[in-house]
């Protein structure tokens, strides 16, 4: 059954999801930065399930990809951006919302190594402030990159995917234009696009936008899903064959020879079963969506709200705790703290956002 029409409070779900995504990283930092004290505190059971929960973070991320593509998807109600004017304003909102809370990131990092005394170390020179301005940054602990995420602050990695993800779509949508193909060829050319781009990058010279690109498959994925679910045209058979071969190909993982194509893959099973839980609709499931959407929107929906200034900001402030030898309760306070900052900082900067467009229109 394909259910009823897609309603706002069903996406409010999805931000709560987004919610639930961000809290799981910065789950991850805690237990990067306090694994060894809780050991002494709690038992080796608990320490497997702390750890488990932890190792969740790749995927976290890797959701929050497909989450970006599904939300532009939904602002322009699937459809591709059709001429300048378009381009423009998409190209205007997008900076818009990333680049406040991303300067705010930069500058809390800047500050957090002053307070610890560690501007001399290699990630908070003019240059790599200078890449990270530009968006070119990359995981530190990759084999090549050109920059790191500026003030050792681990997460803005993604963002710099994120940004290019938005740069490539206005690109996607002329070419797209110009020549009209099939669904699944679309998706058969950008993964060959991504087997190509990982091949250069490890293989010849390793390229930043070539990473970025990569990865382009995913988002792109999470936009198509946002169509097909405002216009609820399922197309189960393309997202039951994507399921079935990234399953069988990920339990064979040891035969992809690229981390970065068994992360595309574990995408992509990511984005199917988003795919299946919004067209879906199970009976048996029926009553514990409604028990649950509630309880959980009304716990996890703030969260998401405030996600994306909790992703970008959590790991200065964890750097800074550790240097100041705060213990791991009072860290948890801390962090508690910070969650409500970021919400009411998103949702300020929503509503200034809104004055301006508002202004600039009259």
């Amino acid at each position: 059954m394909l259910g009823k029409k897609p309603t706002h409070r069903r996406m409010r779900f999805l931000d709560s999801l987004r919610g639930l995504a961000a809290l799981v990283v910065v789950f991850h930092h805690f237990m990067v930065f306090n694994s060894g004290k809780l050991e002494q505190s709690l038992s080796a059971k608990a320490m497997r399930i702390l750890h488990f929960i932890s190792d969740l973070n790749v995927e976290a991320v890797l959701f929050f990809f497909v989450l970006s593509g599904f939300s532009i998807g939904l602002s322009q109600r699937g459809k591709l951006l059709r001429h300048r004017v378009a381009i423009k304003r998409y190209l205007y909102k997008r900076f818009r919302r990333i680049m406040p809370i991303y300067l705010m990131a930069l500058a809390l990092a800047a500050f957090v190594g002053f307070l610890a005394q560690a501007l001399f170390k290699e990630s908070y020179s003019f240059s790599n402030l200078v890449g990270n301005l530009l968006f070119l940054q990359t995981p530190a602990g990759a084999t090549d990159f050109w920059f790191s995420p500026y003030g050792q602050n681990g997460p803005l990695w993604s963002l710099a995917f994120e940004m290019f993800f938005y740069l490539f779509f206005p690109l996607f949508s002329m070419l797209l234009l110009k020549i009209r193909v099939p669904k699944l060829a679309v998706y058969l050319f950008l993964l060959l696009t991504s087997v190509a781009c990982i091949a250069f990058n490890k293989y010849l010279v390793f390229i930043p936008p070539l990473a970025f690109l990569s990865f382009f498959l995913v988002w792109w994925a999470g936009f198509q899903i946002a169509g097909e679910y405002l216009q609820r045209r399922a197309n189960f058979l393309i997202w039951i064959t994507v399921f079935v071969v990234c399953t069988s190909l990920l339990t064979v993982s040891q035969l992809v020879p690229s981390t970065a194509l068994l992360e595309i893959l574990k995408t992509l099973l990511i984005a199917s079963v988003l795919y299946f839980l919004l067209f879906l609709d199970l009976s048996w499931v029926s009553a514990f969506k409604w028990r649950a959407k509630k309880l959980v929107n009304s716990i996890l929906g703030p969260v998401g709200d405030g996600s994306y200034a909790l992703y970008a900001l959590h790991y200065p402030i964890f750097i800074l705790m550790q240097y100041f030898e705060v213990d791991w309760i009072h860290q948890i306070i801390f962090i508690f703290a910070l969650i409500i900052c970021c919400v009411f900082l998103e949702r300020w900067i929503s509503k200034k956002r809104f004055k301006l467009s508002t202004i600039g229109s009259s």
